[in-house]
């Protein structure tokens, strides 16, 4: 569904006057302070331009890939602090996200899929080919760097007071009515991140919304995450077991290669955030919760840039440097990095 793209209830200056505020940001997310009437105004602004000016004059696919790039904390990887490993990204792959973000073409050698494994057909200069082609296996090996980025938030969320368990069979959770000998595995399972103690069954999904041909998927011109929606409805008719209640929740954690991210995958990072600022001092909780959503989000984010820049040229590229999940760092550390910059200290130019 699109966007309102004008003022729903456009307030008069009297009831601005008399203290009238804006509604909250459906999108707001932790660390947000509330906006004023500007914030709002401007956010109409934006929108409007976007879906009656900027999309009617773009390409099909190029209105799938904005839509793709859109989104809460999608552009997180942009302003990620390069602190440690988890929140780099090496030159070559910021080279290739930049350049995918504003539809430049890449430094591709093949000119086919292949030549084993893959499909053999022609390969586009913006990689949109080897981003989609399932024939290749570099899907699955791109899945991976988003998954072990999961695990480390997790972990990192949790600590001692729970327990992460990556690739878990179904058969050994407690979802009812699962076969001894299932062979199908989940991404991840979270215990003590629950209010109620249930474990969180999480699967992590990176979608494209172009097919190999570079064409739009169904949907993904006029509705935003659109690609989302139809992963999860497949990630749950896969784990039917997980939606038929008990203590066990399913968690579709949906990713676009742009950096859109689903609501679900939004939630888990907010739920985390405030699990693992429980364990803050009780005046620091409200700062803890922000710099822990900013640098998990920041780690997810780099994670994906990572997985499709290791894709996007159609060769596999050895795992990225975090993979080893090393522990977090400590509360100061991370409120540090997360104060908001202050004014330049450099000399005034004359």
């Amino acid at each position: 569904m699109r966007p309102p793209t004008g003022w729903q209830e456009c307030p008069s200056w009297r009831a601005i006057a008399d203290g009238a505020r804006p509604p909250v940001a459906t999108d707001r997310s932790l660390g947000d302070w509330p906006h004023g009437w500007q914030h709002s105004a401007s956010r109409t602004r934006n929108l409007h331009f976007r879906e009656r000016t900027l999309l009617p004059d773009m390409s099909p696919s190029a209105c799938a890939l904005l839509r793709s790039q859109a989104g809460p904390h999608a552009g997180a990887w942009l302003t990620a602090i390069p602190a440690d490993p988890a929140t780099t990204l090496s030159p070559q792959a910021m080279q290739l996200a930049l350049r995918r973000r504003l539809r430049l073409p890449l430094p591709l050698r093949l000119n086919r899929c292949g030549p084993s494994p893959g499909c053999g057909g022609l390969v586009d200069v913006f990689g949109d080919h080897a981003l989609a082609c399932p024939r290749t296996g570099l899907l699955a090996r791109r899945a991976k760097i988003v998954e072990r980025a999961w695990v480390r938030v997790a972990r990192e969320a949790v600590g001692a007071d729970g327990q992460v368990v990556p690739q878990q069979w179904l058969c050994a959770t407690t979802a009812p009515g699962v076969a001894p000998d299932d062979r199908r595995r989940l991404d991840l399972v979270i215990y003590g991140a629950s209010p109620m103690g249930g474990a969180l069954c999480c699967d992590a999904t990176l979608v494209s919304p172009l097919t190999r041909t570079g064409q739009p998927q169904p949907g993904t011109v006029a509705d935003d995450g659109a690609m989302l929606r139809v992963a999860e409805r497949r990630k749950r008719a896969a784990y039917p077991e997980l939606s038929s209640g008990g203590p066990q929740r399913l968690l579709v954690l949906g990713s676009e290669i742009g950096g859109r991210w689903n609501e679900t995958a939004q939630h888990l990072v907010r739920d985390l955030a405030r699990v693992r600022a429980q364990r803050a001092p009780p005046a620091l909780r409200a700062a803890a919760t922000s710099a822990w959503t900013r640098r998990w989000w920041a780690t997810l984010a780099v994670a994906l840039q990572q997985a499709v820049s290791s894709t996007a040229l159609g060769s596999p590229w050895p795992a990225p440097p975090h993979a080893s999940q090393p522990p977090g760092p400590e509360l100061d550390r991370v409120l540090d990095l997360a104060e908001a910059a202050g004014p330049s200290r450099l000399p005034l130019r004359p």
